[in-house]
């Protein structure tokens, strides 16, 4: 991706030395401004997803599950015996109930108090070509390593 760093890292030294704005989760390069799609306004649920690789364990087991449900949340009685059910608003995605370390989060953006907003902010939070104005809705929790 032309130099981009796909999984971004950073020691634990660097990420406390830089607690608000860690330069290993973001690079500094120069935002666009213009974009090629308008604003959009999410009246009702806005769906986002953020991914912690310091807790990822790599077993693409996410990767799977997305292909083989289609990434299609689905409630009910049947979905709840296979793990597939909402938590309070919160909807448990196929890539989520497989994933040992509980590093997925998927949930409503526009609600405040939801994990994935909650992450959404986070200091370690990036998204992947968002420095061309794509606003992605899937973010990245950069990994902090302690050598």
């Amino acid at each position: 991706m032309e130099g981009r760093h796909l999984v971004r890292s950073g020691t634990l030294a660097d990420y406390q030395r830089y607690r608000t704005f860690p330069e290993f989760a973001h690079p500094t390069q120069p935002h666009a401004k213009a974009s090629l799609y308008p604003e959009w306004k999410y009246d009702d649920y806005k769906w986002g997803m953020t991914i912690d690789l310091t807790t990822c364990v790599g077993c693409s087991a996410c990767v799977i599950a997305c292909q083989a449900e289609n990434n299609i949340p689905v409630v009910g009685k049947e979905r709840c015996d296979m793990n597939r059910q909402m938590h309070y608003g919160e909807i448990l995605t196929a890539c989520q109930s497989v994933c040992p370390a509980s590093a997925i989060r998927f949930g409503d953006l526009n609600d405040p108090d939801s994990k994935v907003s909650q992450t959404h902010q986070h200091p370690l939070s990036y998204g992947l070509l968002e420095e061309l104005n794509t606003k992605p809705r899937t973010r990245y929790l950069a990994e902090v390593t302690n050598p």
